[in-house]
């Protein structure tokens, strides 16, 4: 763990980086993914499981 007089100038240091960039304003534009969003349809349009299948996702750590 962190001695306290190492924690204080840590605590600093991070709320100045983010106050830093506090000015910029953000990317709002809509369509700044699309590219990737029409890319990945026509992946998923090749890719998808046949119907009637089921997929399992979970952890390395589930046992059966």
């Amino acid at each position: 763990m962190l001695a306290p007089a190492f924690l204080c100038p840590l605590v600093f240091a991070l709320a100045l980086s983010f106050s830093l960039h506090a000015d910029e304003p953000p990317d709002l534009d809509p369509l700044c993914f699309a590219e990737d969003i029409l890319a990945f349809q026509e992946w998923e349009a090749k890719n998808t499981l046949p119907e009637g299948r089921i997929s399992f996702v979970g952890s390395s750590s589930i046992r059966m």
